[in-house]
């Protein structure tokens, strides 16, 4: 039964561009990730990492169980298998690059230098140049073919990325991708995944309101990796990637979700089964003429995302263990559609969500069985009340999605209900039946014509004498 004091949401304004052009990188039948790591050392520094040891975090070995924690079970876990990431698709070399020099790109000559103030140091540009100088080393020096579809991951030394001010960066929509991870976090999987997915997934950051401030945290939604989540990905973000897909019967809009009639759904836990959460396009806000198919890079509407989070450690380290997840998301399914999906609401068994008016989707969660499955109630509402008019109180509809019909809710006490129908008007008396025709009258037989009369002969004429 429905809560009259459900979750409140905060208005969220959710920003993108729009490139028509984009392609994806991946399709319905999985992506083979395809990395070169460049564990760089210059301007006398050393590199910040080990290839003997980033290699057994971020490969499985002969003995190394699916719940072990690297980066090759990470991204099986997190996809439910649709990427494929190993030894042979990820190489990893020792890249010795000068401090300073030229390179030559095209008809140009680009001066560089690796050792200066951070803001230099660490900006993405010069970064750039250093995976070319890196790219010049591992084909001329180390005889290793590269292709640009194997993404680039720069692993800085500590002595010229302390300051840099953060833990990774990405250089996206460009080819190759590329990926700046700095010395300190030089062996920590998040910042490593959470980069890769930004250079060669395009994917944006998950947000989610500060309950504190009331404002909006890019970095705010700790249920996906692009938040400040572990490792695995929220709704909105599987759907965009073609990893995971709605439940069946799970896609809804304006025509399969319709006022005061409420659906009822069984959730399995999001990264459990390929077909998991619920996604509902808000088409009864648009106006009757606009077009409400998502295309290019964002849709007209946020779409609404529902599904079922359960802790699984050491990959999917939700808060809490069990709940149902509300999400909204405005890009498509476009590569280079830049929107950020915004995580609504995280909501506990016997809880509501309800959306603001004009959307009015109203979430209630029936149970949530630990280690199972979740069954939620669906519904459409068309206002905060049952009670809008004498009609509303008596149509059969639940009007404000809260579990109660007309007047077994309270809002319904006291409402006058409707008048009845009139009753039908009386059907006219019947027609008479038409009165006899009048017999033909009887008329004496005319008489013969007469014959015609003879004819005199007529007299000869004389001939003149």
């Amino acid at each position: 039964m429905g809560s009259k004091n459900p979750i409140t949401v905060e208005d969220v304004e959710l920003i993108g561009s729009d490139d028509r052009n984009g392609q994806q990188k991946w399709t319905d039948g999985g992506t083979i990730l395809k990395s070169v790591v460049y564990l760089i050392s210059t301007c006398e520094h050393s590199a910040s990492a080990n290839p003997v040891k980033l290699r057994n975090l971020f490969f499985n070995g002969r003995d190394t169980g699916p719940d072990a924690l690297t980066m090759q079970n990470i991204w099986k876990y997190c996809s439910q298998g649709m990427v494929t990431m190993n030894s042979n698709t990820l190489a990893i070399y020792e890249v010795k690059v000068p401090c300073t020099g030229s390179l030559k790109v095209g008809n140009n000559t680009i001066d560089y230098k690796f050792i200066g103030r951070a803001y230099e140091t660490c900006a993405v540009e010069t970064l750039g140049i250093m995976v070319k100088v890196a790219d010049d080393y591992v084909r001329n020096t180390l005889r290793v073919s590269l292709t640009d579809d194997q993404q680039r991951i720069l692993v800085l030394p500590n002595a010229i990325s302390n300051n840099c001010g953060y833990a990774g960066a990405a250089a996206m929509a460009i080819t190759p991708g590329e990926v700046y991870i700095t010395g300190a976090a030089a062996e920590n999987l998040n910042i490593y995944v959470h980069e890769m997915s930004h250079s060669y997934f395009n994917l944006q950051h998950s947000m989610a309101i500060n309950m504190k401030t009331k404002e909006i945290d890019e970095y705010g939604d700790d249920s996906c990796l692009m938040g400040r989540g572990t490792y695995c990905f929220n709704a909105p973000q599987l759907w965009k990637l073609n990893w995971v897909s709605p439940l069946p019967g799970g896609d809804l809009n304006g025509t399969t979700l319709t006022i005061g009639r409420p659906r009822t759904f069984v959730l399995p836990s999001q990264n459990k089964n390929l077909r998991s959460y619920l996604r509902i396009d808000p088409t009864w806000v648009l106006p009757e003429d606009e077009d409400f198919s998502p295309s290019g890079g964002l849709s007209s509407v946020p779409a609404f995302f529902i599904s079922h989070r359960s802790a699984d450690s050491p990959f999917e380290n939700v808060f809490p263990a069990a709940s149902i997840m509300v999400y909204t998301f405005r890009g498509t399914k476009q590569f280079y559609s830049i929107a950020y999906p915004n995580r609504e609401a995280v909501i506990p068994s016997k809880w509501n969500y309800r959306a603001p008016m004009p959307y009015g989707l109203v979430v209630r969660v029936a149970s949530i069985i630990a280690g199972g499955n979740a069954t939620v109630v669906i519904c459409r509402a068309s206002g905060d009340m049952e009670y809008t008019d004498a009609e509303s109180c008596s149509d059969g509809l639940d009007n404000d999605c809260d579990g109660r019909v007309d007047y077994e809710d309270s809002d319904c006490f006291g409402a006058p209900k409707a008048p009845p129908l009139p009753p039908a008007p009386r059907p006219p008396p019947p027609r008479p039946p038409p009165s006899p025709r009048p017999p033909k009258p009887v008329t004496a037989p005319r008489s013969p014509p007469r014959p015609p009369l003879p004819r005199t002969p007529a007299k000869q004429a004389s001939s003149r004498p």
